[in-house]
């Protein structure tokens, strides 16, 4: 085991602790920078997929409370095995009702591989065209 004097601890914690500050300090000046820069704040629905499944409306209203303006979803067809699977017969449409509800916007979806084969490209693009994707 290697031993360490009083004085190199001391340099090496000081230099620890500074760099956690300093660390502790970007997230606030990144979400300082884009609310100055008017710049919208989104998040993607896979990571709360389990909690959106149970109450999508009311998440994405929660959502919508903690500051967020854009959501970017899952296709609910391609990833049905995810989470989304309550959403499968839910119309487009209806589905941006709900994300405009809350407050929130939709520009951009997540698709599966398996979804643009020849057989479903149309029914992609009428629903991408239903929840008004821009991007």
């Amino acid at each position: 085991m290697k031993t360490i004097n009083r004085r190199s601890f001391i340099s090496k914690a000081s230099l620890g602790v500074g760099a956690a500050f300093v660390l502790a300090q970007i997230p606030k000046q990144v979400l300082a920078g884009a609310r100055a820069a008017k710049m919208p704040l989104g998040f993607q629905t896979y990571p709360i997929r389990d909690i959106l499944s149970k109450d999508f409306a009311g998440t994405l209203k929660m959502m919508a409370g903690q500051g967020y303006q854009l959501t970017e979803m899952c296709s609910p067809k391609g990833y049905a095995d995810s989470g989304y699977g309550s959403l499968v017969n839910v119309k487009p449409t209806d589905i941006r009702s709900m994300i405009n509800d809350a407050g929130l916007s939709c520009p951009s979806c997540h698709f599966g591989f398996g979804e643009f084969d020849e057989n479903n490209l149309d029914d992609r693009i009428e629903f991408a065209h239903g929840l008004g994707l821009t991007k």
